[in-house]
């Protein structure tokens, strides 16, 4: 008969790991054969093994059962642990006896259950009726393949491409955000096997919330990368240039000679680390009179946290430096900046989204030069580059509603006065008035006139006379004045030397709502809010006008049908009802 003991070990970075972990003291076993301290490098290793007739390695039981070991078990067994025959005894022994067909002994063997990459030993004696040769086979080697690659040994299984990786994971403690990037290192646990080849390379992909992969970087490995990994458990890659305060996901896989294995699963979503916020762009003008500039600025990109804080510097002189500069005060920057469009203003698609703050109490007529930075948690961005701009002669402003005053109101008129507002640089030419007794009606034209302002207006080329050839004092819309339903506006364009209105020829007991608004060379005004409503005093009826019998019935005695009778014109009627009416009675209404 014949005894065959085998014995399994995976070829890692090109070398049977295993039998890197050689005895370094003698070990005596019970068949007299000496182990001597041999080289701990595998190769040498191997050679000597083989020229003493011994295999060493992790035992099959250690490894629970016939095959390979984990790379976890084979890497704690390459940290100096001790072989020797006793551990070759433990391997898996066959017993070969004569064959019942032929009653020779079998001169070959099928074992199977072993993984890719892996470097199988097996070594034999034989029995007699006396008993069991007392040296076994030599140790497999090279056969057909060369010396220095394992792989290609007889006694190597074929390799295949590498195991998936495990999940990476982002390290925290290395993600750092500074000039508006973000920087880190990941890992990426090597759990499973290189199956007989190193790793050639480590590919991996950055992806962001949208599912769109914004970094994709593959790495050449190297043999003595692959023991590294193969030691700590995890390659180690670095990230850089990434969005700071955004969320991604990772990926990743290996290679060897062999392809691609696949890719892992995606990471747990990790954030990048926020940072101080962008650099404003230079404000832009959105109007400016003659103490005060409007700027308007769009927020710049944050960062990963919200922008808290602006600030707001500013000159008359471009050369002076910052320190010199003034600043506005944080308590009018809360309370002063406001998303554009917040008044009723016209917002276009280019203003969407920007914010506006007005400075005031400037020097007229001066060139002030102006500098943006902003902050969040992280901390101030840049100052932004300069903007200049200059106070300049503009319309009017707006007529205050709170100083207008009633100064007198009868039955049928009204007189009313205002306090001229700041003529910014250019004197008023004169005031326009608006008035009707239809509120929505005149609040519809104010609305329609804010709108106005903002569209090309000719009145700009040809200059602002009153419209239609009017004079000023003229009064046009007031035949509906002395109506219950007006669906008319009246308009005046007033000296600007009388900051006052009358009209007359109004209903009794009616209200009457009024704005207006004040013209320069420059342009008009922004209309008023409205004022009112101011309300005439009520009046006793009128004398009924003398009533025409318009028709009679005769019924012979019974009460009469209905009488219409006509009062004061065609437009009023009363309708009488005569009830016990006989024939030829008079009755006096």
């Amino acid at each position: 008969r014949q005894a065959l003991l085998l014995d399994g070990v995976c070829c890692q970075q090109g070398w049977p790991v295993g039998l890197d972990a050689v005895p370094r003291r003698p070990v005596q076993d019970s068949g007299n054969v000496a182990l001597e301290d041999v080289a701990a490098e595998g190769r040498q290793g191997v050679q000597n093994l083989r020229e003493r007739h011994i295999q060493v390695g992790p035992s099959v039981q250690q490894r629970g059962g016939v095959g390979p070991c984990g790379d976890q078990v084979l890497r704690a067994e390459c940290g100096g642990g001790q072989a020797g025959l006793k551990d070759l005894r433990e391997g898996k022994l066959v017993t070969l006896g004569l064959s019942p067909t032929t009653g020779e002994l079998p001169t070959e063997h099928k074992v199977d259950g072993f993984l890719p990459g892996q470097i199988v030993f097996a070594i034999a004696r034989c029995f007699n009726h006396i008993g069991g040769a007392r040296e076994w086979s030599d140790c497999p080697g090279p056969g057909s393949g060369e010396e220095d690659d394992l792989i290609t040994w007889d006694c190597s299984t074929s390799p295949t491409r590498p195991d998936q990786t495990g999940q990476p994971f982002a390290v925290e403690a290395s993600m750092v955000s500074e000039n508006s990037a973000s920087s880190g290192s990941f890992k990426v646990p090597n759990e499973g096997r290189t199956n007989g080849l190193p790793f050639a390379s480590l590919e991996f992909e950055i992806i962001d919330a949208k599912g769109e992969v914004v970094r994709a970087q593959a790495d050449e490995s190297s043999r003595e990368e692959t023991a590294e990994v193969l030691r700590t458990g995890a390659f180690e890659r670095s990230f850089k240039n990434l969005i700071p305060g955004s969320a991604y996901t990772i990926r990743a896989r290996v290679s060897n000679a062999m392809g691609f294995a696949p890719w892992s699963r995606p990471s747990e979503v990790f954030k990048t680390p926020p940072d101080k916020p962008h650099t404003p762009q230079t404000p832009m003008l959105e109007s400016t009179s003659l103490k005060w500039i409007e700027l308007k600025w769009f927020p710049p990109y944050a960062n990963g946290a919200p922008i808290t804080e602006y600030d707001i510097i500013y000159s008359v002189r471009e050369d002076w430096p910052l320190e010199d500069w003034s600043r506005v005060p944080q308590i009018e920057m809360l309370h002063g900046i406001k998303e554009h469009g917040h008044d009723g203003r016209r917002s276009l698609a280019r203003d969407r989204g920007s914010l506006i703050f007005r400075l005031e109490n400037l020097a007229e007529f001066t060139m002030h030069y102006f500098r943006l930075r902003c902050r969040n948690i992280v901390g101030w961005s840049g100052w932004s580059e300069i903007a200049a701009f200059k106070t300049q002669t503009v319309e009017p402003s707006k007529v205050n509603r709170d100083l207008m005053e009633v100064l007198s109101v009868s039955k049928t008129s009204l007189k009313f006065r205002w306090t001229a507002p700041e003529c910014n640089g250019e004197e008023i030419t004169r005031f326009d008035v608006l008035g009707s007794s239809n509120y929505r009606l005149l609040k519809w034209a104010t609305f329609v006139q804010l709108m106005l302002r903002t569209a090309p207006d000719p009145d700009k080329l040809y200059g602002y006379a009153p419209p239609g050839g009017m004079e000023l004092g003229d009064i046009t819309g007031t035949e509906g004045l002395d109506k219950f339903i007006n669906e008319e506006i009246t308009f005046s364009p007033i000296s600007p030397y009388e900051a006052h209105f009358e009209l007359s020829c109004l209903m009794p007991g009616q209200e009457y709502f009024f704005s207006m608004r004040a013209l320069n060379k420059i342009g008009k005004g922004e209309l008023s809010a409205i004022f009112g409503p101011i309300k005439t005093h009520s009046d006793s009826p009128a004398a009924v006008a003398k009533l025409e019998i318009l028709e009679t019935t005769d019924n012979r005695g019974a009460p009469s049908s209905p009488c219409v009778a006509r009062m004061g014109d065609d437009r009023r009627r009363l309708q009488l009802i005569g009830s016990g009416c006989v024939e030829g009675q008079v009755r006096v209404g």
